[in-house]
């Protein structure tokens, strides 16, 4: 694969400044034909991602 790579997410059950953002997904994403992929993530997965990754001092994305 090649850089950039666009991720779309959504979070279920996940309530702290919630709002839709659907809209926000970039126009120009589709019209260039870049695949979005749909990732469904809960919060105690990303917690424990974040956890990890500060307590290994490893750099997950920039």
């Amino acid at each position: 694969m090649k850089k950039p790579i666009y991720v779309y997410y959504q979070l279920d059950n996940f309530y702290q400044n919630h709002r839709s953002r659907h809209h926000s997904i970039s126009s120009s994403w589709k019209s260039q034909g870049l695949a979005l992929i749909q990732v469904e993530c809960y919060l105690m997965l990303h917690s424990m991602v974040i956890h990890l990754s500060r307590n290994l001092n490893v750099v997950l994305w920039k």
